[in-house]
């Protein structure tokens, strides 16, 4: 953000912000203070400048040709003043009255509306219970499975049932090779707890990236393999 500093001579001073050249438009509304000597300053690109009715003696910025600078009087007017252009521009309004001063943007009516930027999603096909979402699939709905205690299970559809097998079993995995999707398996040991006739989860294996990350029943012990 620019910030202009106006000394307003004989008046006051005031600050008012500088509008960027992507806000510029072809219509500007300016509210006068009532019984201010008001000023118009409109900054216009070269081009259509002879658009811009009653308004004379552009004078050119130093740094940049393709812009001009001019001032108009609007006395002590009130209500609101339109100033239009098939240029485009931006236009201020700054005024003064004794031991007062004020300067403002005028209110932009009508401007070039800005290009959308692209759709990252564009041309891109998900897979099923997929959305694109910022150029990437993802999906619509979560599903959590899960094996605990001696043994409970809950299925990905959410049905529970108790298991009491004492193997190491699949709890999820990727079953086909598919373009960004990422193979993992997730497996599950049971041990026997007490009797034969109870068991538990003993250790939870995670297989992803090359890596294996082993959770044993052991409170804070996790291994993880050292595959690259």
């Amino acid at each position: 953000m620019v910030m202009y500093f106006g000394s307003n001579l004989p008046y006051d001073e005031f600050l008012t912000i500088i509008l960027p050249t992507s806000e510029m438009s072809n219509k500007w509304t300016l509210y006068l203070q009532e019984s201010y000597i008001n000023t118009a300053v409109i900054v216009s690109e070269v081009e259509d400048l002879h658009t811009i009715s009653g308004v004379t003696g552009w004078k050119p910025f130093g740094s940049d040709g393709r812009y001009v600078w001019a001032t108009k009087s609007l006395g002590k007017g009130k209500g609101p003043v339109t100033i239009t252009g098939k240029a485009l521009m931006a236009v201020y309004v700054f005024g003064g009255k004794h031991r007062h001063g004020y300067g403002t943007t005028g209110v932009c009516s009508t401007g070039v509306v800005p290009t959308s930027p692209p759709d990252p999603c564009d041309g891109i096909t998900c897979r099923e219970k997929e959305e694109c979402k910022r150029g990437v699939c993802v999906p619509i709905s979560r599903a959590t499975c899960s094996a605990l205690g001696d043994p409970h299970y809950t299925t990905f559809d959410g049905k529970r049932y108790d298991f009491q097998g004492t193997c190491t079993y699949t709890m999820a995995e990727v079953l086909k090779k598919e373009a960004g999707l990422i193979p993992f398996t997730v497996q599950a040991k049971n041990n026997h707890r007490w009797n034969k006739q109870v068991s538990l989860v003993r250790k939870v294996t995670v297989t992803v990236y090359n890596h294996t990350v082993a959770i044993r029943k052991r409170r804070g012990a996790v291994e993880v393999s050292n595959k690259g």
